[in-house]
């Protein structure tokens, strides 16, 4: 038997039943979708062109009242919601590769000569200090984390300053197979404690 697309309807959420779902969500599945939300725009990189998770939770809460309807009888919510967050990160990722890692919001030309741009008091998508001091502080816990570990913290201090792979083996006088262990150290013991 087929379903109309009255009886789709009828599965779909109102907004009312995706704003309770929200004030019902648990703590571990606060956590969840948080955690979710970091790694998907950790691995967007510049593609998140200043966004950061915050923004890809709320863009994701938005479309499960608007444009994308959850069906409760055939997902539960946090799934709905990580389906969004997926969907919402890959729509910037390809946004930003289309347009060349620079999303143009308005025309930025002035329309007379005494008049400013319309993007001269706009912020900048650089990273605020508050997440300069964030990343930092990441940094030196990863550092402090392999003090003991010399191949990884030299894996890490070029990294930090912008080596590629071949050059922190010269660097570190290390072979290829030194630092392909050190790198997978240094990603198994991040991935552990990110988990934690």
């Amino acid at each position: 038997m087929t379903r109309t697309a009255t009886e789709d309807e009828e599965l779909e959420a109102t907004p009312e039943q995706v704003a309770a779902a929200i004030k019902a969500l648990s703590a571990a599945e606060l956590l969840r979708l948080t955690k979710f939300a970091k790694f998907r725009v950790r691995g967007l990189g510049h593609a998140a062109l200043g966004r950061d998770y915050q923004d890809l939770l709320q863009e994701a809460l938005m479309r499960g009242m608007s444009v994308r309807r959850w069906k409760p009888g055939k997902v539960d919510f946090v799934r709905f919601v990580i389906g969004a967050m997926r969907s919402t990160s890959n729509a910037w990722k390809t946004k930003a590769n289309r347009s060349g890692g620079r999303e143009v919001l308005c025309d930025d030309r002035p329309t007379s000569e005494n008049e400013a741009s319309p993007l001269a008091g706009a912020e900048s998508s650089a990273p605020s200090p508050d997440r300069r001091t964030m990343a930092r502080a990441q940094v030196e816990e990863i550092e402090k984390r392999f003090e003991s570990d010399p191949q990884v913290s030299e894996v890490i201090a070029g990294l930090a300053v912008g080596m590629s792979g071949p050059e922190i083996m010269e660097a570190a006088k290390m072979t290829e197979n030194e630092y392909r262990a050190a790198v997978k150290r240094m990603r198994r013991a991040v991935v552990r404690g990110e988990g934690s």
